[in-house]
């Protein structure tokens, strides 16, 4: 397959799934999370006292944590009437709210096209901007999109408010997602087994588009139910998993936790330097409503890009010829 074919399939299915200009342009759907926060505020939600229980030690747990995290899982979603599974594994540092590094690789499979494109993600909140770089293994320049953080809360606002997927618009630690669970559904010990237990909510159909499937009803796609899996003593989060059965949205094992000082955890852990030869996308463009230069590339690389693709080049759209006009000045200097 040519190097047109994989750009296509890397814009067609899977910035739809973690692209947040995506999100951007789907932002019809109603903010129906917050809605049903609003509703719903300063009325607690009813739970067994056991539920509550296990709930405090995990808030406690978590509040305000700087932490270490490996995890992974699998998910299914839908862009353009066509399924995409995908497994991943990621790793994850969080010092605080807005300064967050993760790395992901993803393994998808879209069955409609007979293709399992293999992507590598960095996703880095550096306090004030969003970075996500995303590299495929069938394309020679990697794309990079930049967004404020404050533009990145208005697109969880408008879409996938309650999505795990990892650089999907509008996501943060999904630690700090579960724990916004826990206060949004009602949820019931279903059943205890050895040192775990299992907690079980149903996921209102009028919340389902915040997955980001645009008509989740009919996707055959299952997002009917959310289900926590707690550490009993420690109140550790352990599984996460959306919907039941084969076709189930999502599911994610946490591997590997570490608990940090923020002082274990300097500034320069959430920097990103971005490398030359990348597709450059500044979304906040769209918030700004005018063209931005992108910024000058550093030389050096997060993640190393094999030499024989180095040479190549794919079709150029506006923001490469941007990008590469800022590299040409730059390497004249």
């Amino acid at each position: 397959m040519n190097h047109r074919f994989w750009k296509f399939l890397a814009v067609a299915s899977l910035f739809a799934v973690l692209n947040p200009g995506w999100a951007f342009s789907q932002s019809g759907f109603p903010a129906t999370v917050l809605a049903a926060q609003n509703q719903s505020k300063g009325i607690a939600l009813k739970m067994d006292k056991r539920v509550l229980k296990l709930f405090e030690k995990m808030k406690a747990r978590y509040a305000g944590q700087p932490l270490f995290v490996a995890y992974e899982g699998k998910f299914i979603t839908e862009n353009n009437g066509m399924l995409v599974e995908a497994t991943f594994a990621s790793k994850m540092t969080v010092r605080d709210a807005n300064h967050l590094e993760m790395t992901s690789d993803i393994q998808m499979a879209i069955q409609a096209m007979n293709v399992s494109p293999k992507i590598l993600m960095n996703l880095v909140h550096d306090g004030r901007e969003m970075w996500l770089d995303l590299e495929f293994p069938h394309i020679p320049n990697r794309q990079v999109v930049k967004i404020d953080l404050k533009h990145m809360r208005k697109l969880a606002e408008l879409n996938g408010q309650l999505s795990f997927i990892p650089g999907k618009p509008g996501t943060r630690n999904p630690i700090e997602l579960i724990v916004e669970y826990t206060d949004l559904f009602p949820f019931d010990l279903e059943r205890v087994k050895d040192d775990k237990a299992f907690l079980k909510a149903q996921i209102p159909q009028f919340l389902w588009t915040q997955f980001g499937v645009p008509e989740p009803e009919g996707s055959g796609i299952d997002f009917s139910t959310a289900t926590l899996v707690l550490d009993r003593k420690s109140g550790q989060i352990r599984e996460m998993h959306i919907g039941n059965g084969e076709k189930k949205h999502f599911e994610m094992r946490f591997t590997e936790q570490q608990f940090k000082k923020k002082s274990d955890l300097p500034d320069a852990l959430f920097q990103y330097k971005m490398p030359e030869g990348v597709v450059f996308s500044d979304l906040n463009e769209m918030f700004a409503g005018k063209s931005k230069t992108a910024p000058k590339p550093s030389k050096q690389r997060t993640l190393k890009i094999p030499s024989e693709q180095k040479s190549e080049k794919a079709p150029a759209t506006k923001s490469e010829k941007g990008s590469d006009s800022t590299r040409s000045s730059s390497e004249k200097k």
